[in-house]
């Protein structure tokens, strides 16, 4: 970890990713696959681009509950990917 200007220990590295209507079981996987890599020292920021969605807010409050390297943003409404990630790098404490 790095620490920042205030002694407050900052990630490595920042993970982006975007949901909008995935299923649960795909998400899982793809979640699980970034926190079990062997490499540690990294923040993974999920943008939720569907608010309206309500079993995959559920699913977002679940895996962030799960690991404190994990940072859930939601959109006001739907903005598309590319957006998305734009919104979600406003929350990156990382390096990289």
């Amino acid at each position: 970890m790095q620490i920042d200007k205030v002694g407050v220990e900052m990630p490595r590295i920042s993970v982006l990713m975007s949901v909008y209507n995935e299923d649960e079981q795909d998400f899982t996987l793809a979640v699980n696959s970034v926190l079990n890599q062997t490499y540690r020292d990294f923040e993974l920021i999920i943008v939720c681009d569907n608010p309206s969605n309500s079993a995959m807010i559920a699913m977002l409050q679940r895996i962030e509950k799960q690991d404190s390297r994990i940072k859930i943003v939601m959109n006001e409404k739907n903005m598309g990917l590319a957006l998305s990630m734009n919104h979600g790098f406003e929350y990156a404490e990382g390096d990289i």
